[in-house]
């Protein structure tokens, strides 16, 4: 389907626990064949896309399911989008049922919806919380928020910086003036490759920003100098370093052996 990111891969399952995994050719067309058996429903599952882009892929498409002998009643479109729960979207390892602010219609259509909590409110207590989404359902933005509460005070905006990248596909990133905790954004995608370090002193392993990107928290206030590298970029850097070393000795072995030699 025009705009949408094709489909590689699918799991149909039953409500029995049997299920079966297929790949889906490059034309997106794909007949799944098995037994006949008396079921309720059947589920099917995008298991894996055809991406290559950077950012978050465009949502996936399905223009129609058939199956000989069964009416599949189309999508409710108006109706609005139901209250789910799971272990994709939890707090603090807990189940959160979550719901789209929308309806079907605007999901199938891959339009931008807002995300919130099935309940009013979750109480949350002061310290650390994990808030992991896991799903299909990928939030890009997160908004807290307490009742009753004063307004906080306003926060100091990212301090300025300047990004000079490197020919290794590292990056050199001058920060000046951070006055306040920042998110140090790469623009690539995330791969444990990645390393920042200030000064010597590494930021940690990278999380995951913007829904794909490779990013750190940097709590440090001030100027200074914030390295960024990809360690498998060294890697292939030296593989073709010793590459070039052997072609270099094959050449010069090569070269001793054809030189002409002496009558004695």
């Amino acid at each position: 389907m025009p705009g949408r990111t094709p489909i590689s891969q699918i799991r149909v399952a039953f409500p029995d626990g049997s299920s079966f995994t297929r790949p889906v050719p490059p034309n997106g067309r794909l007949e799944v064949r098995f037994a006949a058996r008396a079921t309720s429903s059947v589920t099917i599952a995008v298991t894996g896309v055809a991406y290559a882009g950077q950012g978050p892929p465009p949502p996936v498409g399905i223009a129609e399911v058939r199956i000989p002998g069964v009416s599949i009643p189309a999508a409710p479109r108006r109706a609005a989008a139901p209250c789910m729960a799971g272990p994709a979207f939890t707090i603090d390892g807990r189940p959160v049922p979550i719901r789209l602010q929308g309806s079907i219609g605007a999901l199938l259509d891959g339009r931008q919806l807002k995300l919130s909590a099935c309940r009013d409110a979750l109480a949350l207590g002061p310290g650390r919380h994990d808030l992991v989404a896991a799903g299909a359902l990928q939030p890009d933005t997160l908004v807290l928020a307490s009742r009753g509460t004063a307004p906080r005070p306003a926060i100091s905006g990212p301090p300025a910086t300047s990004v000079h990248a490197r020919p290794d596909g590292g990056y050199d990133i001058d920060v000046a003036g951070a006055a306040a905790p920042f998110y140090l954004v790469t623009g690539q995608d995330w791969d444990p490759g990645w390393t920042a370090t200030i000064q010597g002193t590494s930021l940690g392993r990278p999380i995951i920003l913007d829904g794909y990107a490779a990013g750190w928290r940097v709590d440090r206030a001030g100027s200074y100098l914030t390295r960024i590298r990809y360690k498998p970029q060294r890697r292939y850097e030296a593989a073709l370093a010793l590459s070039a070393a052997a072609f270099l000795i094959a050449i010069a072995i090569v070269g001793w052996s054809r030189r002409p030699r002496r009558k004695a």
